[in-house]
């Protein structure tokens, strides 16, 4: 019998410990779906969204982050305010196996522009304007020094 890597030895930690369940992220949004597939899972000012609503959200956007090439592995940074769209965009990465790197909305380009190239993110999601800044002008200032980034 071979040995455990480390992640394999984390896991039966965890599980022995409760601290892990054993599913993924994506599973777990499935087993939600499967037992309250109309129950309220978010709720946003007015806006009430079902579990089955919320998973069909995320694969419609995983289906499109596969298309424009991200994939398994990838680290896509996303810094968004507290939205809805945030839950849909991390559960469609957790999906296809993508990592999700969050950053807060308030770093401006210091701040992104260390963590894109130190994390060599390739992919970027971000609001169009927020808060009274606009974060694509900031995107464009930064560009030319992210040659990982090809999909925003």
């Amino acid at each position: 019998m071979e040995p455990m890597t480390k992640r394999e030895e984390l896991a039966k930690e965890y599980l022995a410990k409760g601290h892990w369940a054993g599913v993924t992220v994506p599973q777990a949004l499935d087993l939600a779906v499967e037992a309250y597939p109309e129950l309220t899972a978010l709720v946003c000012g007015s806006e009430r969204v079902t579990y089955s609503e919320m998973r069909r959200r995320a694969d419609s956007l995983a289906s499109s982050f596969l298309e424009q090439g991200i994939g398994k592995g990838d680290i896509v940074t996303v810094q968004m305010p507290n939205w809805l769209e945030y839950i849909y965009v991390h559960y469609a990465l957790a999906r296809i196996g993508a990592i999700t790197l969050p950053a807060i909305p308030l770093y401006r380009r210091r701040e992104m522009s260390h963590i894109l190239e130190s994390y060599r993110s390739v992919g970027y999601v971000l609001p169009s304007h927020f808060g009274g800044f606009d974060y694509l002008k900031m995107l464009d200032e930064m560009r030319p020094s992210l040659p990982a980034l090809r999909h925003v």
